[in-house]
Order: structure tokens, then C-alpha cells, then sequence
């Protein structure tokens, strides 16, 4: 009896160390930093400001939990919100994390989104795309030490056919 209580407590053990993920529990500054950095590139095209969703948060809870599972970066299927996926080896920044996505900035040139270009530059549009009114973002660990960050965008954007923001580019708002 005590054997098979050792080998059960072992393998316990062993599957968490193997396979132990866990959510970062984001600090209300980290939440306001996610959102500050949408925000800005937000402005600096004239779209509206972000609210942030504990609602999208949970989800991208979720998903991010996926990732670290499974070590991936895939999108997450069938996601009825907009989805920005990035990971890291370096302890997250939201600002970071937010810059990366928006780097794809200089391949956007205010065209409309179709299924051959929002691969280019569809982090960028998800993150000014104008009709979008809220953020929720999440951070899980793998069992490795890599970061999953994950933000969901209700209502999505990139719709076929469309551009991010009316009148696009803009002038940088000063």
C-alpha cells in the first residue's frame, strides 16, 4: 500500500514537471499597460479608445492555458473575437507585447483587408481596426519558461473587405 501511494505521489510529480503551465495573474497595472499601449497606436490614427473586458481576459485565459499546453502559437478555432497571439522567453511587457503586434505597421498601406494580406499586417489592424471597443489580455507560462500572451478584441476586426479605420493612413495625431 505504501508503495503504490509513493508511485502515485511520484507520478504526480512527475506530470507537473512535465507538463506544468500556469496563468500569470495580471496586476491592475498590467492591465492598464496593455490597454495604454492599444491605445496609442489607436490615437495615432483617430480610432477610439479601448475598454478593457474581464470577460475577454477570461477567454484569452483560456487559450493562453492551450498554448502553454501545447506549446503553440496557433490562433484559437471558431474565435468569435479578434485574437493577437505572442510569445517571449523574457518576463512579459504588455508595452512589448503590444509593439510587436504593431510593428507590422510598415506593411500596411491603408488597402482593404482581404484573405491573401491580413496575414501581413492583421496583428497591426486588429489593434486600430476603429469598430473594436474592448480588450482582454492573459499570460500563461509553459513548463519551460516561455510566456503566452494573448489578447481577444470584441468586436473582431479585420473583416474582408474592409480597412481599420476610415480614411486611413492619418496623420500622426499629435
Amino acid at each position: 500500500m505504501k508503495q503504490k501511494l509513493l508511485f502515485i505521489i511520484a507520478s504526480i510529480f512527475i506530470f507537473n514537471l512535465l507538463y506544468a503551465q500556469k496563468i500569470i495573474p495580471l496586476t491592475p497595472a498590467q492591465k492598464q499597460q496593455f490597454l495604454a499601449a492599444h491605445n496609442a497606436y489607436r490615437k495615432a490614427v483617430g480610432a477610439p479608445p479601448l475598454q478593457w473586458s474581464d470577460q475577454l481576459a477570461n477567454y484569452a485565459k483560456h487559450w493562453a492555458m492551450v498554448l502553454a499546453s501545447t506549446e503553440s502559437t496557433k490562433n484559437s478555432p471558431n474565435n468569435k473575437y479578434g485574437e493577437n497571439v505572442y510569445t517571449t522567453s523574457l518576463d512579459v511587457n504588455p508595452q512589448a507585447a503590444v509593439d510587436h503586434w504593431a510593428s507590422e505597421k510598415k506593411y500596411y498601406n491603408g488597402q482593404p483587408i482581404t484573405l491573401d494580406n491580413y496575414w501581413i499586417f492583421g496583428h497591426y489592424t486588429q489593434i486600430i481596426w476603429s469598430t473594436t471597443k474592448q480588450v482582454g489580455c492573459a499570460i500563461a507560462q509553459d513548463k519551460d519558461g516561455t510566456y503566452y500572451v494573448v489578447c481577444e478584441y470584441s468586436p473582431a476586426g479585420n473583416v474582408i473587405g474592409k480597412k481599420p479605420v476610415p480614411n486611413y493612413p492619418h496623420h500622426p495625431v499629435q
